[in-house]
C-alpha cells in the first residue's frame, strides 16, 4: 500500500476514535500496534469489546449515502449472504448509549 493510502486510513481512525470519545465512550486505533502487518485485527477497538473496521473512499460509498438519505437504517444483503445494517454516526451513538448505558 502507498504512503499516501496509509497515511488516509491513518486519518479515517483517528476521527472515528476522536467521534467517538467526543460522544463519551473509551476508543482507541488498534492500528498501531499491527506494525505494519497485515493482522486481521480492527482498526479501532470500542470500550475493549468491540472492533471497528475503518473504510474512506474519495466516491465509492456515493450509493450508499443515497440510499441514507432522509432514513435512520439502510440493510443491504448480497444473495445468499448476512444483511449489513448501515446507519450514520448520529444514530450509532444513540444505539451505543443504550448498549453501553453512556
Amino acid at each position: 500500500m502507498a504512503k499516501k493510502e496509509r497515511e488516509k486510513g491513518k486519518r479515517g481512525e483517528r476521527e472515528v476514535v476522536k467521534l467517538l470519545k467526543e460522544a463519551g465512550f473509551e476508543a482507541r486505533r488498534t492500528a498501531p500496534l499491527q506494525a505494519g502487518e497485515t493482522s486481521g485485527d480492527p482498526d479501532v477497538e470500542l470500550d475493549n469489546k468491540y472492533r471497528i473496521e475503518v473504510k474512506r473512499r474519495k466516491n465509492g460509498f456515493e450509493q450508499l449515502y443515497k440510499w441514507l438519505k432522509n432514513t435512520d437504517f439502510l440493510f443491504v444483503r448480497a444473495d445468499r449472504k448476512d444483511y449489513i445494517v448501515l446507519y450514520c454516526i448520529d444514530v450509532s451513538t444513540d444505539i451505543f448509549r443504550i448498549v453501553f448505558g453512556s
